[in-house]
């Protein structure tokens, strides 16, 4: 059952018990007519009593829905139907107060004139039972990920509370809330103001949604590709009444390409159109009848050559761009085909904001860029050396799309483009470094790199902009992005003008406008709240919070402490840069975790490391605190700032803790028939050579130092292995990344004790049993 909270006060903390709605909405109606008294009992105690400082509030709470009830009107006796006077017309004493559903506009709103007239009976009974139905909801954290505007109303989906907040923007405060999933992570209109779908994580599923005023129905389920991250709509195609969703899938590396068939005329008119107030068996009937006229199902299950999460329709409504999770990269799939038509490399990392441009001609893409070479040094990372936040922006035209946006041509990367036309520094040729050669391993083609874009650096020495994240285009053609890590959100009104910027609350992840273009709603993940915009002052007109705040737990801090770029000196870069929530972006550091500088070691996969003691390529640091705080203190040149504490430290160590393995093969979708055998074999072999000796079961690692025949720039030699959990998304191998896949690694690094015959164990592998052990590596 959803839970509500409608009717709130505007603080929203302290609510009257549902009984005494009941009470004060009673004593107001006798014998059909208003009573202004609330009962003797109740005035009694308001007036005499001297309560603590709780019951105050809950005094004052009741108060305030006595008020809120005179916008209410009981449904009428048999014996006695009500006159305009006795129902009262909603003239007198509502100024400032929406009559619907008695929340008190904060900024003077005008009443509501569409409030149902008095001789609605149904209309009245349901605004009744909406009344009585009020309850507090409990205080927790609801993390809002995800945006989908429909004036007056605003639906938030919930990371952390699987939940659905409802706003109503005229009042500025959380009208209800419902229980819709279990990590809901995107939320997109599939009929505007009408149906929603939604991805569920961990749920593995797409989901449509009914939106009734505040009432939210589940209509339709089905099950994609397992760990979706985005849903994006494509424009409607000629079919009357299909509409075409793709969601793309993390550890699945999965495009799932879903048709939702909607028959019902009700869902297809036009945005806008007022909504009939019903009554609660009404829109229970209306919500069953619905969901019998949606179908949905999935056509294609396209395998994309990375882990995904951004997307972004072309507008021809038949190809869709993908986004890397981790390193950079793109792939355009052709959903009527199931084809990937492209695969670009892009320079740099963690792309989390992709959009088209207003003239529909380039994507824009938020992301941030590691230079390797470059040491973690205080003075590098002031100049924003380390690692740099920018949008990039690349033309169709460079990805085989015609200018229009309507057809897909011969990709461009099979021209030698001309590199004075170029703002970029690479060249339109295959890409043959080691993060292009790791994606082969996963049967794609190799993977090309894009010829020309331009650069938009975010942030400035002493007030950075790190961890860029959604953006959104108005009507006019501004661009706004959410600067995650520093509480901001971004505004560039023409190419080459400065970026303006306005705190709007802790890690804002999303921003949509509105279609008249003066506002914009940001939600503020770690806030629990959603900052309105008013995009022609650029200024917060109001901030609104979803519900009651509970203490937070260390891991709870943690979480909140990871993707905070402010850890950093001047908030240029997070733990999350580096860790991409909570993995490796795939690109080496130059860091002094190991006491030395000039020796980039790769950046390692977090995910599961509560298990993987001690900590460190050198397996130097005892516990994670220690590893902790080294990074803050070194890596992120914090060193006796305010972030070096060891509370600090030990809430970032919870939370890393609490992140769990990369899921298995199995798990993640890309076993749908298991070659059992083949997979028997190779845990034999595993562990009959000996592999098991340095990375053992079930954490697939020990506490040990080995040389596997390996040294860095300073000649070390001996390392700590790393878990083999989820290996095969941890391309790259090795300290030195000197490995693209698991086959070379046992071709070209046969690491173990040698044998009499002086050759290490793996070298004398037959191609059969090589192959065996791969695929079991590969499954873990």
């Amino acid at each position: 059952m959803p839970l509500t909270m409608k009717h709130a006060t505007p603080s929203r903390r302290h609510l009257a018990p549902a009984n005494a709605s009941r009470t004060l909405a009673a004593a107001r109606c006798r014998g059909g007519k208003r009573s202004d008294r609330p009962p003797r009992g109740v005035s009694a105690s308001v007036r005499h009593a001297r309560p603590s400082a709780a019951w105050r509030s809950a005094a004052l709470a009741t108060l305030l829905l006595i008020a809120a009830s005179f916008h209410i009107h009981a449904p009428p006796s048999a014996a006695s139907a009500p006159t305009p006077s006795a129902a009262g017309d909603g003239r007198a004493g509502h100024a400032g107060g929406r009559q619907a559903n008695g929340v008190a506009g904060r900024d003077g709103a005008q009443p509501n004139r569409d409030r149902p007239k008095p001789a609605d009976r149904g209309a009245a009974t349901d605004l009744q039972s909406r009344s009585e139905a009020t309850t507090q909801i409990a205080a927790k954290v609801r993390e809002p990920v995800a945006l989908a505007a429909a004036e007056p109303l605003l639906y938030v989906a919930n990371r952390s509370s699987g939940s659905l907040s409802v706003i109503d923007l005229r009042a500025g405060v959380a009208v209800a809330e419902h229980a819709v999933g279990r990590r809901p992570v995107d939320l997109q209109w599939l009929v505007p103001g009408r149906l929603l779908v939604m991805a569920d994580e961990l749920d593995h599923s797409v989901i449509v949604l009914q939106t009734s005023d505040d009432s939210v129905d589940r209509i339709a389920r089905i099950s994609v590709a397992p760990y979706p991250q985005s849903v994006c709509v494509l424009p409607a195609t000629n079919r009357r009444g299909r509409r075409r969703v793709t969601a793309a899938g993390l550890w699945s590396r999965t495009l799932t390409v879903v048709d939702i068939d909607i028959d019902s005329a009700d869902h297809t008119r036009a945005p806008g159109t007022p909504t009939r107030v019903s009554t609660e068996a009404t829109r229970r009937a209306e919500g069953a009848r619905n969901a019998r006229s949606v179908s949905i199902r999935a056509t294609r299950h396209v395998r994309l050559p990375f882990p995904a999460r951004e997307q972004c329709a072309l507008a021809d409504g038949r190809h869709v761009l993908v986004a890397g999770a981790f390193a950079a990269a793109l792939a355009m799939v052709d959903v009527e085909t199931g084809r990937v038509k492209g695969h670009w490399i892009v320079p740099g990392h963690n792309i989390r904001g992709m959009v088209l441009s207003a003239d529909r001609r380039s994507v824009l893409l938020a992301q941030q860029m590691l230079n390797p070479t470059i040491e973690t040094e205080k003075s590098r990372i002031f100049w924003g050396g380390v690692i740099g936040n920018v949008v990039r922006t690349v033309a169709l035209s460079e990805l085989g799309i015609a200018t229009d946006g309507t057809n897909a041509k011969t990709s461009s990367s099979d021209r030698q483009p001309d590199a004075r036309a170029s703002r970029g520094t690479a060249h339109d040729r295959p890409a043959d470094d080691v993060q292009a050669r790791a994606t082969v391993a996963h049967g794609m083609s190799n993977p090309r790199r894009i010829g020309r874009w331009t650069l938009y650096p975010l942030g400035e020495p002493k007030n950075a902009a790190g961890d860029p994240g959604h953006m959104a285009i108005t009507p006019e053609g501004r661009m706004l992005i959410c600067l995650t890590g520093v509480g901001e959100l971004g505004r560039q009104d023409t190419e080459f003008d400065p970026l303006k910027r306005l705190p709007v609350g802790d890690g804002p992840v999303d921003v949509v406008v509105t279609q008249a273009g003066d506002r914009a709603y940001v939600a503020n993940r770690f806030s629990d709240s959603v900052s309105v915009i008013d995009l022609k002052e650029f200024r917060v007109e109001n901030r609104i919070e979803l519900g009651p705040k509970p203490v937070l737990t260390a891991v709870q801090r943690g979480e909140r402490l990871f993707y905070n770029a402010r850890l950093s000196l001047d908030g240029w870069y997070s733990c999350h840069s580096c860790h991409s929530d909570g993995h490796t972006n795939g690109f080496p550091n130059d860091n002094a975790s190991d006491a030395t500088f000039g020796t980039p070691k790769k950046i390692p996969s977090l995910l599961g490391t509560a298990h993987t003691a001690p900590w460190g390529w050198f397996g130097n640091r005892p516990t994670l605190e220690d590893q902790v705080r080294q990074s803050i203190r070194s890596t992120m040149a914090g060193r006796d700032g305010p972030f070096d504490r060891p509370e600090v430290a030990a809430d970032i160590a919870a939370y890393l803790r609490s992140l769990p393995p990369i899921p298995s093969a199995a798990a993640a979708g890309l076993l749908a028939q298991p070659d059992t055998e083949l997979l028997a074999r190779g845990r034999r072999i595993f562990h009959e050579i000996g592999c098991a000796d340095c990375h053992a079961p079930p954490s697939y690692t020990t506490d040990a130092v080995y040389d596997v025949g390996l040294k860095d720039e300073f000649g070390v030699r001996e390392f700590n292995p790393p878990s083999l959990l989820g290996v095969r998304e941890k391309a790259p191998y090795f300290h030195d990344q000197s490995a693209a896949t698991l086959e070379e690694v046992l071709r070209r690094h046969p690491a173990g004790p040698a044998t009499p015959d002086g050759r290490p164990p793996a070298a004398r592998l037959s191609d059969a049993d090589r192959r065996a052990l791969v695929a079991f590596l590969k499954s873990l």
